[in-house]
Protein backbone atom coordinates (compact mmCIF):
# COMPACT_ATOMS: atom_id res chain seq x y z
CA UNK A 1 0.00 0.00 0.00
CA UNK A 2 2.80 2.43 0.84
CA UNK A 3 4.30 1.92 -2.60
CA UNK A 4 1.04 3.15 -4.04
CA UNK A 5 1.38 6.47 -2.20
CA UNK A 6 4.90 7.30 -3.41
CA UNK A 7 4.55 6.05 -7.00
CA UNK A 8 1.27 5.68 -8.86
CA UNK A 9 -0.83 7.41 -6.20
CA UNK A 10 1.47 10.44 -6.19
CA UNK A 11 -0.47 11.69 -9.23
CA UNK A 12 -3.47 12.27 -6.94
CA UNK A 13 -1.42 14.82 -5.00
CA UNK A 14 -0.05 16.74 -7.96
CA UNK A 15 -2.95 19.15 -8.49
CA UNK A 16 -3.39 20.38 -4.88
CA UNK A 17 0.39 20.51 -4.38
CA UNK A 18 0.95 22.49 -7.59
CA UNK A 19 -1.63 25.06 -6.65
CA UNK A 20 -0.21 25.61 -3.16
CA UNK A 21 3.54 25.17 -3.68
CA UNK A 22 3.82 26.39 -7.27
CA UNK A 23 5.70 23.25 -8.38
CA UNK A 24 5.58 22.11 -12.01
CA UNK A 25 4.47 18.65 -13.11
CA UNK A 26 7.85 18.25 -14.85
CA UNK A 27 9.72 18.84 -11.60
CA UNK A 28 7.57 16.34 -9.74
CA UNK A 29 8.02 13.77 -12.51
CA UNK A 30 11.80 14.28 -12.51
CA UNK A 31 12.01 13.76 -8.76
CA UNK A 32 9.96 10.57 -9.05
CA UNK A 33 12.25 9.21 -11.81
CA UNK A 34 15.39 10.07 -9.84
CA UNK A 35 13.94 8.43 -6.73
CA UNK A 36 13.19 5.26 -8.69
CA UNK A 37 16.73 5.16 -10.08
CA UNK A 38 18.19 5.73 -6.61
CA UNK A 39 16.02 2.92 -5.28
CA UNK A 40 17.36 0.57 -7.93
CA UNK A 41 20.96 1.35 -6.92
CA UNK A 42 20.09 1.21 -3.21
CA UNK A 43 18.86 -2.34 -3.74
CA UNK A 44 22.47 -3.51 -3.85
CA UNK A 45 23.14 -2.11 -0.38
CA UNK A 46 19.74 -3.19 0.92
CA UNK A 47 20.37 -6.82 0.01
CA UNK A 48 23.64 -6.81 1.92
CA UNK A 49 22.00 -5.19 4.94
CA UNK A 50 19.17 -7.72 5.02
CA UNK A 51 21.65 -10.62 4.98
CA UNK A 52 23.85 -8.96 7.60
CA UNK A 53 21.31 -7.58 10.09
CA UNK A 54 18.08 -9.39 9.24
CA UNK A 55 14.82 -7.80 8.16
CA UNK A 56 13.36 -7.04 11.61
CA UNK A 57 15.51 -4.01 12.57
CA UNK A 58 15.35 -2.70 9.00
CA UNK A 59 11.55 -2.77 8.99
CA UNK A 60 11.48 -0.80 12.25
CA UNK A 61 14.11 1.75 11.22
CA UNK A 62 12.91 2.14 7.63
CA UNK A 63 9.25 2.34 8.58
CA UNK A 64 9.85 5.13 11.11
CA UNK A 65 12.03 7.06 8.64
CA UNK A 66 9.38 6.67 5.93
CA UNK A 67 6.65 7.81 8.29
CA UNK A 68 8.65 10.83 9.46
CA UNK A 69 9.43 11.63 5.83
CA UNK A 70 5.73 11.77 4.99
CA UNK A 71 5.00 13.85 8.08
CA UNK A 72 7.70 16.36 7.06
CA UNK A 73 6.49 16.08 3.46
CA UNK A 74 3.08 17.30 4.65
CA UNK A 75 4.70 20.48 5.96
CA UNK A 76 6.67 21.33 2.78
CA UNK A 77 6.58 24.97 1.68
CA UNK A 78 8.79 24.89 -1.40
CA UNK A 79 10.55 22.84 -4.02
CA UNK A 80 13.67 22.09 -2.00
CA UNK A 81 11.67 20.98 1.06
CA UNK A 82 9.43 18.84 -1.11
CA UNK A 83 12.47 17.18 -2.72
CA UNK A 84 14.27 16.45 0.55
CA UNK A 85 11.23 15.12 2.41
CA UNK A 86 10.14 13.00 -0.54
CA UNK A 87 13.67 11.56 -0.74
CA UNK A 88 13.59 10.81 3.00
CA UNK A 89 10.22 9.04 2.75
CA UNK A 90 11.32 7.08 -0.30
CA UNK A 91 14.61 6.08 1.34
CA UNK A 92 12.76 4.86 4.42
CA UNK A 93 10.36 2.80 2.32
CA UNK A 94 13.31 1.29 0.46
CA UNK A 95 14.81 0.15 3.75
CA UNK A 96 11.72 -0.94 5.64
CA UNK A 97 9.00 -1.91 3.22
CA UNK A 98 10.84 -2.82 0.03
CA UNK A 99 10.35 -6.06 -1.84
CA UNK A 100 13.91 -7.06 -0.91
CA UNK A 101 13.28 -6.75 2.83
CA UNK A 102 9.92 -8.51 2.89
CA UNK A 103 10.56 -11.18 0.28
CA UNK A 104 13.86 -12.11 1.95
CA UNK A 105 11.93 -12.66 5.18
CA UNK A 106 9.44 -14.94 3.44
CA UNK A 107 12.28 -16.87 1.82
CA UNK A 108 13.83 -17.42 5.24
CA UNK A 109 10.63 -18.75 6.79
CA UNK A 110 9.43 -21.03 4.00
CA UNK A 111 11.01 -23.76 1.87
CA UNK A 112 8.36 -26.37 1.06
CA UNK A 113 5.66 -23.71 1.15
CA UNK A 114 7.79 -21.03 -0.50
CA UNK A 115 5.61 -20.86 -3.63
CA UNK A 116 2.33 -20.06 -1.90
CA UNK A 117 3.97 -17.69 0.63
CA UNK A 118 5.77 -15.67 -2.05
CA UNK A 119 2.67 -15.72 -4.26
CA UNK A 120 0.62 -14.08 -1.51
CA UNK A 121 3.27 -11.43 -0.82
CA UNK A 122 3.77 -10.64 -4.52
CA UNK A 123 0.00 -10.36 -4.97
CA UNK A 124 -0.17 -7.80 -2.17
CA UNK A 125 2.66 -5.87 -3.81
CA UNK A 126 0.89 -5.98 -7.18
CA UNK A 127 -2.29 -4.71 -5.54
CA UNK A 128 -0.38 -2.07 -3.55
CA UNK A 129 -0.94 0.85 -5.95
CA UNK A 130 -4.67 0.06 -6.05
CA UNK A 131 -5.04 -0.42 -2.31
CA UNK A 132 -2.91 2.64 -1.59
CA UNK A 133 -4.86 4.86 -3.98
CA UNK A 134 -8.23 4.20 -2.35
CA UNK A 135 -7.52 5.52 1.18
CA UNK A 136 -5.46 8.36 -0.29
CA UNK A 137 -8.31 9.39 -2.57
CA UNK A 138 -10.78 9.21 0.34
CA UNK A 139 -8.45 11.30 2.48
CA UNK A 140 -8.01 13.94 -0.21
CA UNK A 141 -11.77 14.10 -0.70
CA UNK A 142 -12.46 14.68 2.99
CA UNK A 143 -9.42 16.70 4.10
CA UNK A 144 -6.54 18.68 2.63
CA UNK A 145 -3.47 16.93 1.23
CA UNK A 146 -1.25 17.97 4.14
CA UNK A 147 -3.55 16.34 6.69
CA UNK A 148 -3.84 13.23 4.54
CA UNK A 149 -0.06 12.77 4.40
CA UNK A 150 0.22 13.51 8.12
CA UNK A 151 -2.20 10.67 8.84
CA UNK A 152 -0.35 8.33 6.46
CA UNK A 153 3.00 9.14 8.06
CA UNK A 154 1.67 8.52 11.55
CA UNK A 155 0.17 5.22 10.40
CA UNK A 156 3.52 4.07 9.00
CA UNK A 157 5.32 4.85 12.25
CA UNK A 158 2.76 2.79 14.15
CA UNK A 159 2.98 -0.02 11.58
CA UNK A 160 6.76 -0.14 11.99
CA UNK A 161 6.36 -0.55 15.75
CA UNK A 162 3.81 -3.35 15.40
CA UNK A 163 6.05 -5.10 12.85
CA UNK A 164 8.95 -4.98 15.32
CA UNK A 165 6.83 -6.85 17.85
CA UNK A 166 5.58 -9.48 15.41
CA UNK A 167 8.25 -10.10 12.74
CA UNK A 168 11.35 -12.25 13.22
CA UNK A 169 14.04 -12.26 10.53
CA UNK A 170 14.61 -16.02 10.54
CA UNK A 171 12.80 -18.99 12.08
CA UNK A 172 16.07 -19.89 13.82
CA UNK A 173 15.63 -16.71 15.90
CA UNK A 174 12.80 -18.53 17.68
CA UNK A 175 14.43 -21.96 17.70
CA UNK A 176 12.46 -23.12 14.65
CA UNK A 177 13.15 -24.27 11.10
CA UNK A 178 11.43 -23.19 7.85
CA UNK A 179 7.82 -24.34 7.48
CA UNK A 180 7.82 -25.40 11.14
CA UNK A 181 9.67 -28.61 10.24
CA UNK A 182 11.67 -30.61 12.76
CA UNK A 183 14.91 -30.20 10.78
CA UNK A 184 16.36 -27.67 8.32
CA UNK A 185 15.53 -28.07 4.61
CA UNK A 186 18.06 -29.92 2.51
CA UNK A 187 18.48 -27.14 -0.03
CA UNK A 188 21.80 -25.68 -1.21
CA UNK A 189 22.91 -22.22 -0.10
CA UNK A 190 24.79 -20.22 -2.73
CA UNK A 191 27.07 -17.29 -2.03
CA UNK A 192 26.87 -14.25 -4.31
CA UNK A 193 30.07 -15.28 -6.07
CA UNK A 194 28.82 -18.82 -6.65
CA UNK A 195 25.50 -17.45 -7.90
CA UNK A 196 26.94 -15.15 -10.55
CA UNK A 197 28.98 -18.05 -11.93
CA UNK A 198 25.76 -19.95 -12.53
CA UNK A 199 24.24 -19.82 -15.99
CA UNK A 200 20.75 -19.99 -14.45
CA UNK A 201 21.38 -16.65 -12.70
CA UNK A 202 22.05 -14.79 -15.96
CA UNK A 203 19.14 -16.44 -17.71
CA UNK A 204 16.90 -15.29 -14.87
CA UNK A 205 18.28 -11.77 -15.16
CA UNK A 206 17.45 -11.71 -18.89
CA UNK A 207 13.92 -12.85 -18.16
CA UNK A 208 13.66 -10.32 -15.35
CA UNK A 209 14.58 -7.47 -17.70
CA UNK A 210 11.41 -8.14 -19.68
CA UNK A 211 9.28 -8.65 -16.57
CA UNK A 212 10.53 -5.36 -15.17
CA UNK A 213 9.90 -3.31 -18.33
CA UNK A 214 6.93 -5.05 -19.89
CA UNK A 215 5.06 -2.65 -22.18
CA UNK A 216 6.87 0.43 -20.83
CA UNK A 217 6.93 2.18 -24.20
CA UNK A 218 3.79 0.67 -25.73
CA UNK A 219 1.38 1.55 -22.91
CA UNK A 220 1.67 5.25 -23.75
CA UNK A 221 -0.21 4.60 -27.00
CA UNK A 222 -3.26 3.05 -25.31
CA UNK A 223 -6.34 4.91 -24.13
CA UNK A 224 -6.66 5.55 -20.35
CA UNK A 225 -9.82 3.41 -19.91
CA UNK A 226 -7.95 0.41 -21.28
CA UNK A 227 -4.88 0.88 -19.10
CA UNK A 228 -7.05 0.70 -15.96
CA UNK A 229 -7.74 -2.97 -16.74
CA UNK A 230 -4.04 -3.91 -16.61
CA UNK A 231 -3.37 -3.55 -12.85
CA UNK A 232 -6.45 -5.58 -11.95
CA UNK A 233 -5.46 -8.42 -14.26
CA UNK A 234 -1.89 -8.28 -12.96
CA UNK A 235 -3.10 -8.94 -9.41
CA UNK A 236 -5.06 -12.00 -10.56
CA UNK A 237 -2.23 -13.45 -12.65
CA UNK A 238 0.36 -12.80 -9.93
CA UNK A 239 -1.57 -14.94 -7.49
CA UNK A 240 -2.53 -17.57 -10.06
CA UNK A 241 0.99 -18.06 -11.42
CA UNK A 242 2.50 -18.09 -7.94
CA UNK A 243 0.10 -20.80 -6.82
CA UNK A 244 0.68 -22.73 -10.05
CA UNK A 245 4.38 -22.93 -9.09
CA UNK A 246 3.35 -25.46 -6.42
CA UNK A 247 2.67 -28.03 -9.14
CA UNK A 248 4.57 -26.85 -12.25
CA UNK A 249 8.28 -26.06 -12.75
CA UNK A 250 8.92 -22.33 -12.37
CA UNK A 251 11.17 -22.22 -15.43
CA UNK A 252 8.35 -23.48 -17.65
CA UNK A 253 5.82 -21.09 -16.14
CA UNK A 254 8.17 -18.14 -16.55
CA UNK A 255 9.03 -19.10 -20.12
CA UNK A 256 5.33 -19.42 -20.92
CA UNK A 257 4.75 -15.91 -19.54
CA UNK A 258 7.36 -14.52 -21.92
CA UNK A 259 5.81 -16.37 -24.87
CA UNK A 260 2.42 -14.91 -23.94
CA UNK A 261 4.12 -11.49 -23.94
CA UNK A 262 5.33 -12.12 -27.47
CA UNK A 263 1.82 -13.10 -28.56
CA UNK A 264 0.44 -9.95 -26.95
CA UNK A 265 2.68 -7.78 -29.12
CA UNK A 266 1.62 -9.82 -32.15
CA UNK A 267 -2.02 -9.05 -31.30
CA UNK A 268 -1.24 -5.34 -31.05
CA UNK A 269 0.47 -5.60 -34.43
CA UNK A 270 -2.17 -7.49 -36.44
CA UNK A 271 -5.52 -6.80 -34.71
CA UNK A 272 -6.90 -3.36 -35.56
CA UNK A 273 -9.30 -2.17 -32.83
CA UNK A 274 -9.63 -2.11 -29.10
CA UNK A 275 -9.73 -5.90 -29.19
CA UNK A 276 -6.04 -5.99 -30.04
CA UNK A 277 -5.29 -3.57 -27.20
CA UNK A 278 -7.28 -5.69 -24.74
CA UNK A 279 -5.42 -8.82 -25.85
CA UNK A 280 -2.14 -6.98 -25.40
CA UNK A 281 -3.05 -5.76 -21.91
CA UNK A 282 -4.09 -9.27 -20.87
CA UNK A 283 -0.77 -10.63 -22.14
CA UNK A 284 1.08 -7.83 -20.38
CA UNK A 285 -0.67 -8.73 -17.10
CA UNK A 286 0.50 -12.33 -17.53
CA UNK A 287 4.09 -11.14 -18.02
CA UNK A 288 3.99 -8.91 -14.94
CA UNK A 289 2.31 -11.69 -12.98
CA UNK A 290 5.35 -13.81 -13.80
CA UNK A 291 7.32 -11.79 -11.23
CA UNK A 292 5.96 -14.09 -8.54
CA UNK A 293 7.29 -17.12 -10.41
CA UNK A 294 10.59 -15.32 -10.98
CA UNK A 295 11.30 -14.81 -7.27
CA UNK A 296 10.04 -18.26 -6.30
CA UNK A 297 12.48 -19.70 -8.84
CA UNK A 298 15.34 -17.57 -7.47
CA UNK A 299 14.63 -18.76 -3.93
CA UNK A 300 14.44 -22.40 -5.02
CA UNK A 301 17.65 -22.21 -7.02
CA UNK A 302 19.94 -20.21 -4.71
CA UNK A 303 18.73 -20.90 -1.17
CA UNK A 304 18.36 -18.73 1.93
CA UNK A 305 21.73 -17.57 3.24
CA UNK A 306 22.49 -14.78 0.74
CA UNK A 307 19.10 -14.34 -0.86
CA UNK A 308 18.88 -10.63 0.01
CA UNK A 309 22.22 -9.84 -1.66
CA UNK A 310 21.37 -11.96 -4.68
CA UNK A 311 17.98 -10.31 -4.96
CA UNK A 312 19.47 -6.82 -4.73
CA UNK A 313 21.94 -7.66 -7.49
CA UNK A 314 19.16 -9.06 -9.67
CA UNK A 315 17.01 -5.96 -9.21
CA UNK A 316 19.95 -3.73 -10.14
CA UNK A 317 20.82 -5.75 -13.25
CA UNK A 318 17.15 -5.96 -14.26
CA UNK A 319 16.85 -2.20 -14.00
CA UNK A 320 20.05 -1.42 -15.92
CA UNK A 321 19.37 -4.04 -18.58
CA UNK A 322 15.84 -2.76 -19.04
CA UNK A 323 17.12 0.46 -20.56
CA UNK A 324 18.40 -1.41 -23.62
CA UNK A 325 15.14 -2.77 -25.11
CA UNK A 326 13.27 0.32 -23.91
CA UNK A 327 15.65 2.71 -25.69
CA UNK A 328 15.74 0.62 -28.87
CA UNK A 329 11.95 0.39 -28.98
CA UNK A 330 11.55 4.11 -28.28
CA UNK A 331 14.02 5.03 -31.04
CA UNK A 332 12.23 2.85 -33.59
CA UNK A 333 8.90 4.34 -32.56
CA UNK A 334 10.27 7.90 -32.68
CA UNK A 335 11.39 7.51 -36.28
CA UNK A 336 8.01 6.17 -37.32
CA UNK A 337 8.88 2.48 -37.27
CA UNK A 338 6.14 1.57 -34.79
CA UNK A 339 5.39 -1.79 -36.40
CA UNK A 340 9.09 -2.65 -36.45
CA UNK A 341 9.37 -1.82 -32.74
CA UNK A 342 6.53 -4.27 -32.06
CA UNK A 343 8.28 -6.94 -34.12
CA UNK A 344 11.45 -6.23 -32.13
CA UNK A 345 9.62 -6.93 -28.88
CA UNK A 346 8.05 -10.10 -30.29
CA UNK A 347 11.49 -11.42 -31.21
CA UNK A 348 13.18 -10.53 -27.93
CA UNK A 349 10.39 -12.06 -25.81
CA UNK A 350 10.47 -15.27 -27.83
CA UNK A 351 14.28 -15.41 -27.86
CA UNK A 352 14.64 -15.11 -24.09
CA UNK A 353 11.80 -17.57 -23.44
CA UNK A 354 13.90 -20.41 -24.90
CA UNK A 355 16.87 -20.32 -22.44
CA UNK A 356 14.49 -19.65 -19.53
CA UNK A 357 12.66 -22.90 -20.35
CA UNK A 358 16.00 -24.75 -20.24
CA UNK A 359 17.36 -23.08 -17.07
CA UNK A 360 17.41 -26.04 -14.70
CA UNK A 361 18.37 -25.84 -11.03
CA UNK A 362 22.16 -25.43 -10.71
CA UNK A 363 24.10 -28.21 -8.92
CA UNK A 364 25.08 -27.58 -5.28
CA UNK A 365 28.20 -25.46 -4.76
CA UNK A 366 31.49 -27.34 -4.69
CA UNK A 367 32.10 -26.47 -1.02
CA UNK A 368 28.79 -28.03 0.05
CA UNK A 369 29.62 -31.23 -1.80
CA UNK A 370 33.04 -31.25 -0.12
CA UNK A 371 31.53 -30.62 3.33
CA UNK A 372 29.14 -33.49 2.81
CA UNK A 373 31.98 -35.80 1.86
CA UNK A 374 30.71 -36.26 -1.68
CA UNK A 375 32.84 -36.21 -4.80
CA UNK A 376 32.77 -32.74 -6.41
CA UNK A 377 31.69 -33.44 -9.98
Amino acid sequence: MFGGVLSQSLTLLILPMREELNISVTSIGLISVLAGTAGMVAGLLMGLMVDRFGSRPLILFGGIIAGLGLILFSQSDGMWQFSLTFALAFAGSTVGFSLITLLSTVNQWFARRRAIAMAVLMTVFAAGPILGSLPLAVGLASMEWRTTLLVWGSFLCALAGVSWLVVRSRPEDKGLFPDGDAEPPGTPHFSVGETIHSGAFWVLVLGGVLLNNAGSTTLEDLSPPLTVVGPLLTVLFTLGLGVAAIWFPCRKLLSSCLLVGALGHVALLVVDSDAGAVMFLAALAVVKGGNATFWIMAGDYFGRNRFGSIMGLMIFLRGVGGYVPEVIGAILDEFGYYDISLVFYVLIYAAIAVPVWSARRPPPPQRELADAGKPAT
